[in-house]
């Protein structure tokens, strides 16, 4: 992402916050660990799946655009603070602000970047085989 941050205006830039280190391998794992996908002591028999392939959308304004259409259509408030998973760094933003930057982040993600709330009811991935997965476990689906 550090190629790309030019690109982001101030007002966004601010409301990016890194972690790495210890504390963001901890805070990882205390993450996944309450993630149905993630940890064996957590269950969600209310799981919803919905894939989106973004293979054909990197460097295309118009196909980058219809997935932040699609981002934002998993009705995710803007303004949910969010953060984001991956190896050895956890960055906390807003929802907003990963869709409208979704391919800064999403650039090199190694394997996976795994996206939550507080809440633990939802997890976005973004695989890195160019394709983003939204598994809700809310009670409501």
């Amino acid at each position: 992402m550090d190629d790309e941050i030019p690109r982001l205006h101030n007002e966004h830039k601010n409301r990016i916050f890194t972690c790495t280190g210890k504390n963001a391998r901890e805070f990882r794992a205390d993450a996944l660990s309450k993630i149905p996908e993630y940890s064996y002591l957590v269950s969600s028999p209310n799981r919803k799946e919905v894939s989106l392939s973004i293979i054909d959308a990197w460097g295309d304004p118009e196909k980058e655009q219809e997935v932040r259409s699609w981002l934002y259509g998993l009705g995710i408030p803007y303004s949910k603070e969010v953060y984001l998973l991956y190896d050895n760094q956890v960055v906390r933003t807003e929802w907003k602000i990963l869709v409208k930057y979704w391919d800064c982040f999403a650039n090199n993600v190694g394997m996976v970047m795994v996206v939550v709330d507080s809440s633990w009811s939802w997890a976005c991935e973004f695989h890195h085989e160019d394709v983003i997965s939204f598994y809700d476990y809310s009670k409501n689906t």
